[in-house]
């Protein structure tokens, strides 16, 4: 059987598991990394967004003449 015994395919078998479990469990990291870095973002985003639009409002009111 291709010369190799039991204990080497349960070797081979732990390995491969080790590795996989490794690897899912960085992609999870990432992905959650990611994730903040993005929410981060929109977050930011939206509070410039907000202060554009606040600094708009003002400019157009001072622009508005005084009714008296």
């Amino acid at each position: 059987m291709n010369g190799l015994e039991t204990k080497d395919w349960v070797l081979f078998a732990a390995a491969a598991y080790v590795a996989i479990v490794s690897l899912v469990r960085l992609m999870i990291r990432h992905r959650a990394r990611v994730s903040a870095q993005l929410a981060t973002e929109i977050e930011r985003q939206q509070h410039a967004k907000a202060a554009e639009e606040q600094r708009r409002k003002e400019v157009e009111k001072k622009k508005q003449p005084k009714a008296a």
